[in-house]
C-alpha cells in the first residue's frame, strides 16, 4: 500500500496513514509508544508501492514487537485531532523537502517526466491535495483504509491477501538458507512483485542530486533499453525506479517490476537481464546529455525557489559509483511470493550486450501521423525531409559514427558511447487530418485553442529550450518540433498522447443549441439591448445554425467527432463572451466575418488564422469593468473562482509589452509554487486585461471551503488579506536573472514573430479596438518595442505596477 496503489487513489491518504498510526492518540496507542515498550527505535516510511515499518530488536523478542504491532494495527482509531495535526507536520516535510537536495531535484523529476509516469503524481501529500477532501471526510477515508488493511492481514475475505517476502540478509544473493520471513500486504494478487534493493553511502558520492538524476535516467529509458524489451517481450509488466527508506548515512535504491507470472525460470531470467544491463552502464557514457538536461531543469527550478544552493553540474562518476553497486554481493531482492524458493541458487556469468542511447519515431495510425525520421548514413548528417519555419532543417552529430536499426515501432538512431559529448537538436514534425465535418472557422478555433494548452501543459519542457509550432492548413494541423536529442522521444510520444486524449475526451455536457438559445431569449428580453449586444446576438445565431446543421448530419458523424466539433464552439464562444465582458463590445464586422468563414473553404497555408485579423476598429464607445463585476468567462469549471488585478498607469505600447513580457517571465512555473504554498486551486495563472482603458496584468484562481480552512484557518476569507500576501509573494518570486530575462525575451518575441498561435491576443484586439494601430502591425510594433525593454527598467516597473495598493478584485462566480 503506497502512494500510487491506494484503493481510492487520494493523493497523500497512505502517507497520512502511515503518520496517524505512527503518532496514536491519548485515548490509544500508537507504534512509537510500541517501539518505547521494547527500548528501540522504529522507522516508517511509504513508497510509491509499499508502507515499510523497520525496526532493530533482539532476535528473542521479535515475535513479540510483531504481535504488539499488529495488536496496535487492529485498535487503530483516527481522531480528528490527530489528523490535523499529522496533516500539518506532512505538509512540514513537503515545504522542508525543498531544503533536502535529493527531495528537491525529485521534485523536478516529477514536474518534467511523462505525465502518465506514477512518478508525475508523487501523492505523499500536501496542503493542497489533503484540502480538497475536509478532516471528516479524510477520517472516513482512513478508517476504509484501515479495514482493507485488516483484511488483508487477517485473511477475512477480501481481494488481497498476506504475503510472506522473501528479503535477503546476507550478501548472498540467491542463498535460500538465508532468508528471512517478514509480512507484506499486497493488493493485487494477479501480480508478482520483485523489488531489487541496493544501499549506498552518502559520501561516496560527489554529488547527492546524482541519485535523481539516476532515478530519472531509469524512468525514462530508451525503448531499446533492456527494462522495456522485457516489458515488449511480455516478461514483465511494470518497471519503476525510486529513492527508498533513509537511514542514518544508508539510501536505499529500490528498482521494482512486476513478474508476468512468478515461476522461478522467469524471475531467474529476468533478474540476470536487468543486472547485466545495470552492470553494463558503468562502462559506458550515455548519460552525460541527459545529465545536462536535469542540470538545466534543476537550474531554473532553483531560480524560481530562490535556493542558496545552485544545481550547476552532476558528476557522471556518481553514476557509474550508483550503477556500480547493482551486483549479485550487494544486491536484496524482496520477492512478494508465498514460495521461499522462488529465487533459485547461483547464476551463470553476466552478458554485457552493447545498449546505447536510442529514441523511436514512431507512426500512430488513428491520428494518420506521418514519420519524419530518414534512414541515416553511417558517418553523415541526418536531414529532416521538411521545411522548418526557420529554414532549419539538419540535425548535427559533429560527425559522430551513428548506426541505423529499425525496429517494430519505427525508426531509431542508435548513439555509440563515445558519441555522448556530441548533443545535438532533433527537429521533428507530424500532421493530424482534420475530419471533414470541421469548418475553416472550426479548425482555426481548435488550431489556437490546443496551442494555447500546449504551451502551458509543456511549459517546463519550454523553459528548457524546446519549441511548439502549429500550423493550420486546409486538410489539418502540422506541429512542428524542436527538442533536445534526449528529450526527442518523450516529448514527441507525450505530445502525440496529449492531442489525442484533447481530440477525444470531450467534457460536453449539455445541448449547445438549447444553451445558445437561452442566451439569445435572455437578450432579447432585455430593455437595454445595444447595437453591440444585437451584433453579439448575430455571432452566436451563427453559431447555433452550425449547431443545428451538426444535429441534421449526427447519422453520417461519429459521436466522438460531434462532440470535438461542439466542443470547439463552446470554446469560440467562451473566448467570444470573454471579449464581450472584459472590453464591452464585438465589432459589429466579426459576426459577417465569421459567417463567411463558415462558407468560404480556408486554402491559404500561412494565414494567422485569427478572426481579429480582418476586423475593421470599432469606434464605439469602450465598456466600462465596474469593481466586483460577475464575468463567468474567467475561472473555470463548479469552483468558485478571484481574480487579481494590477493596472498600469500609463496607456502606452511599452506598457502592454513590459506585461507580454511579465506574463511570459512568470507563467506558469511560478503558479504552480504559488498553488502549493497558498492552497489554490488547480486553474491558477494570468493574463493581460484591462479595465477602464488600461492595460493590467491579473493572477486568477480558485477556492473551495477546505482550502479556505487550510489556508485562512478560518471559514472567513479575507479577500483583501490574501491578495496582499499574494501580491508581495508573486513580486518575491519573479526571478532576478538576467539570462532567464533575456530568455523571456527572446521567446516572446519568437512567438510573436509566429505565423498562428502568438501571445497577447487580447493585448492585440485591444490595441486594435482603441485604433491605436492596426492588426497587421501590432506585431511588428511589439516587436519594436519589445527589443528595446531594459533589463533594470522592467524590475522598476513590475514593483510599480504588482502592489498591494494598485489592484482591483474581482470576484468570479462559476
Amino acid at each position: 500500500m503506497g502512494y500510487f496503489n491506494d484503493p481510492w487513489d487520494c493523493p497523500g491518504l497512505a502517507h497520512l496513514f502511515e503518520h496517524t498510526l505512527m503518532r496514536g492518540s491519548a485515548e490509544q496507542l500508537g507504534l512509537h509508544d510500541v517501539a518505547q515498550e521494547f527500548n528501540t527505535e522504529l522507522h516508517a516510511f511509504t513508497g510509491m508501492y509499499d508502507m515499510t515499518f523497520t525496526a532493530a530488536i533482539p532476535q528473542p523478542e521479535k515475535d513479540a514487537l510483531e504481535k504488539a504491532i499488529l495488536a496496535r494495527i487492529q485498535e487503530y482509531q483516527p481522531t480528528l485531532p490527530i489528523i490535523e495535526q499529522e496533516m500539518k507536520v506532512i505538509c512540514q516535510e513537503f515545504s522542508n523537502g525543498h531544503l533536502d537536495p535529493v527531495k528537491r531535484i525529485q521534485e523536478v523529476v516529477k514536474t518534467t517526466c511523462n505525465p502518465r509516469h506514477p512518478y508525475a503524481k508523487f501523492a505523499s501529500g500536501n496542503v493542497y491535495t489533503f484540502a480538497m477532501h475536509n478532516t471528516e471526510e479524510l477520517q472516513k477515508r482512513l478508517r476504509e483504509l484501515h479495514q482493507y488493511i485488516l483484511h488483508a492481514f487477517f485473511g477475512q475475505a477480501q481481494p488481497t491477501q498476506t504475503e510472506f517476502s522473501s528479503v535477503t540478509e546476507y550478501t548472498s544473493l540467491f542463498n535460500p538458507d538465508h532468508l528471512q520471513k517478514m509480512i507484506f500486504v499486497q493488493t493485487d494478487n494477479s501480480q508478482h512483485k520483485v523489488i531489487m534493493s541496493v544501499q549506498i553511502t552518502k559520501s561516496t558520492l560527489v554529488n547527492l542530486e546524482s541519485l535523481s538524476v539516476f532515478m530519472w535516467l531509469m524512468n525514462q529509458l530508451p525503448k531499446d533499453a533492456i527494462p522495456n524489451r522485457l516489458k515488449q517481450s511480455g516478461l514483465i509488466q511494470n518497471f519503476s525506479v525510486a529513492i527508498g527508506l533513509e537511514l542514518a548515512e544508508e539510501i536505499t535504491i529500490d528498482v521494482s517490476f512486476f513478474l508476468a507470472s512468478s515461476t522461478p525460470a522467469q524471475l531467474h531470467h529476468v533478474c540476470h537481464e536487468l543486472l547485466a544491463y545495470l552492470a553494463y552502464q558503468t562502462h559506458i557514457s550515455w548519460a552525460a546529455s541527459s545529465c545536462a538536461y536535469i542540470c538545466s531543469a534543476a537550474e531554473i527550478y532553483a531560480q524560481i525557489h530562490q535556493t542558496a544552493v545552485p544545481f550547476l553540474s552532476v558528476n557522471t562518476d556518481d553514476l557509474k559509483t550508483i550503477f556500480a553497486r547493482f551486483t549479485p554481493q550487494n544486491i536484496r531482492i524482496l520477492s512478494l511470493s508465498s514460495d521461499t524458493n522462488i529465487i533459485p541458487p547461483g547464476l551463470p556469468a553476466l552478458r554485457t550486450p552493447y545498449y546505447g542511447t536510442a529514441f523511436y519515431i514512431t507512426s500512430f495510425p488513428d491520428l494518420s501521423v506521418t514519420q519524419v525520421m530518414t534512414q541515416p548514413t553511417e558517418g553523415t548528417s541526418l536531414i529532416t525531409p521538411f521545411d522548418l519555419p526557420d529554414s532549419t532543417q539538419s540535425i548535427r552529430l559533429l560527425d559522430a559514427p551513428i548506426s541505423h536499426y529499425t525496429g517494430p515501432n519505427g525508426s531509431c538512431v542508435l548513439i555509440p558511447d563515445n558519441s555522448a559529448q556530441y548533443a545535438f537538436e532533433c527537429y521533428l514534425s507530424f500532421s493530424i487530418t482534420a475530419h471533414s465535418a470541421f469548418s475553416s472557422v472550426a479548425r482555426r478555433i481548435w488550431g489556437k485553442h490546443i496551442n494555447q494548452a500546449m504551451q502551458l501543459h509543456f511549459a517546463h519542457y519550454l523553459a528548457l529550450g524546446c519549441t511548439i509550432q502549429i500550423n493550420v492548413h486546409r486538410t489539418g494541423f502540422t506541429f512542428y518540433l524542436k527538442t533536445h536529442q534526449c528529450l526527442a522521444y518523450t516529448l514527441y510520444t507525450a505530445c502525440i498522447t496529449y492531442i489525442e486524449n484533447f481530440a477525444t475526451h470531450s467534457t460536453w455536457t449539455f445541448d449547445l443549441a438549447q444553451a445558445i438559445q437561452s442566451e439569445r431569449n435572455h437578450l432579447q428580453q432585455s430593455k437595454k439591448a445595444s447595437a453591440m449586444q444585437q451584433a453579439f446576438m448575430q455571432l452566436r445565431d451563427i453559431l447555433l445554425e452550425e449547431a443545428v446543421e451538426i444535429e441534421r448530419q449526427k447519422d453520417a458523424l461519429d459521436g466522438m467527432t460531434i462532440a470535438s466539433i461542439k466542443q470547439d464552439m463552446v470554446q469560440f464562444l467562451a473566448m467570444a463572451n470573454a471579449e464581450y465582458m472584459l472590453f464591452g463590445r464585438i465589432p459589429t464586422a466579426l459576426a459577417e466575418h465569421v459567417k463567411q468563414s463558415l462558407n468560404t473553404p480556408h486554402t491559404d497555408s500561412n494565414s494567422t488564422g485569427n478572426l481579429a485579423d480582418s476586423m475593421p476598429v470599432n469606434t464605439e464607445s469602450n465598456y466600462v469593468l465596474p469593481q466586483h463585476e460577475t464575468v463567468s468567462a474567467i475561472g473555470s469549471g463548479s469552483l468558485s473562482s478571484c481574480v487579481v488585478y494590477w493596472h498600469a498607469y500609463q496607456n502606452s505600447p511599452n506598457d502592454v509589452a513590459q506585461l507580454l513580457l511579465l506574463e511570459q517571465l512568470v507563467n506558469p512555473p511560478i503558479f504552480d509554487l504559488l498553488r502549493n504554498e497558498m492552497a489554490l486551486g488547480y486553474d491558477v495563472g494570468s493574463k493581460f486585461i484591462t479595465h477602464n482603458q488600461h492595460p493590467g496584468f491579473c493572477v486568477y484562481y480558485e477556492y473551495t471551503d477546505p482550502l479556505k480552512k487550510a489556508n485562512m484557518g478560518t471559514t472567513e476569507f479575507a479577500y483583501a488579506e490574501f491578495n496582499r500576501q499574494l501580491s508581495q509573494r508573486l513580486l518575491s518570486l519573479i526571478p532576478k536573472n538576467e539570462a532567464l530575462w533575456e530568455r523571456a525575451k527572446v521567446a516572446l518575441i519568437q512567438q510573436l514573430s509566429l505565423p498562428y498561435g502568438t501571445p497577447g491576443a487580447l493585448a492585440k484586439q485591444y490595441w486594435i479596438m482603441l485604433g491605436k494601430f492596426g492588426a497587421l502591425d501590432y506585431y511588428k510594433k511589439m516587436r519594436e518595442v519589445i527589443e528595446q525593454l531594459d533589463y533594470a527598467d522592467f524590475y522598476a516597473y513590475v514593483a510599480t505596477v504588482i502592489h498591494a495598493d494598485n489592484q482591483l478584485t474581482i470576484d468570479v462566480k462559476a
